[in-house]
């Protein structure tokens, strides 16, 4: 479900783009495949990965057991959200947008895209991004942390150590989005930075203090506070 998610923005981007290489509905299928793929392999292994440092919560679990989850509600993450992507969107116009009709133009491919079809790749993200970044990747190195540590319960310090390493990977993974609308001068590259660093860290502090399903409304309003600023 998510993979069908995204597929109606990358076919509008590479419709804008004109990509010839390959027809865009072979590179859809492919790039289905691909997400279908990673997102069972981060699934899979995270879920043991998670079991075994304790990083499993949910809010499935809260329903078995009668602990409440989601502590302090779904409006909680919502708006924190809302919140660090409009903080987000603030500095990008001031620091970039404003600064440089280049980059404007250049991602015009994206921006005008129907609100809907970015909406709904908002939704990927959101699901998508977190079981592949939190669940699978943050949990995996989780527990590679505690193994080498013999096993002790990991410490806040080491769960944000886990954080950062997940957060500049998740900066890396947006790079070739970027990529793909502009240049990818020193600019563009902070600018991407700025723009998923922050919010990283904060889903992954929603994961790992509040479960999977905080970090994944957390990030589905983010993405779609940022596609709706994006229409302005």
């Amino acid at each position: 479900m998510c993979g069908l998610a995204i597929l109606p923005f990358l076919a509008g981007l590479a419709r804008v783009r004109g990509d010839a290489d390959m027809p865009v509905r072979r590179q859809l299928v492919l790039q289905y495949i691909q997400a279908a793929i990673v997102i069972a392999c981060s699934v899979y292994f995270g879920l043991k990965a998670a079991a075994a440092t304790g990083l499993a919560r949910s809010v499935t679990e809260g329903w078995r057991d009668g602990v409440p989850a989601l502590d302090g509600g779904a409006l909680l993450f919502l708006f924190a959200g809302v919140l660090g992507a409009g903080l987000v969107c603030v500095v990008d116009h001031v620091a970039f947008l404003r600064r440089s009709k280049e980059l404007r133009e250049s991602l015009a491919a994206v921006t005008n895209l129907p609100l809907p079809v970015k909406l709904l790749a908002a939704v990927y993200g959101g699901i998508a991004e977190e079981l592949i970044m939190r669940l699978g990747l943050f949990s995996l190195f989780a527990w590679a942390i505690q193994a080498m540590q013999g096993g002790e319960t990991l410490s806040v310090a080491s769960l944000w150590s886990v954080n950062i390493v997940i957060s500049l990977l998740f900066v890396a993974g947006h790079l070739p989005a970027m990529a793909a609308v502009a240049p990818l001068t020193m600019q563009n590259g902070v600018r991407v930075l700025i723009l998923n660093f922050p919010l990283s860290l904060l889903f992954g502090y929603c994961y790992y203090a509040f479960g999977l399903e905080a970090a994944m409304l957390t990030h589905m309003a983010a993405s779609m506070t940022l596609q709706l600023a994006s229409e302005l």
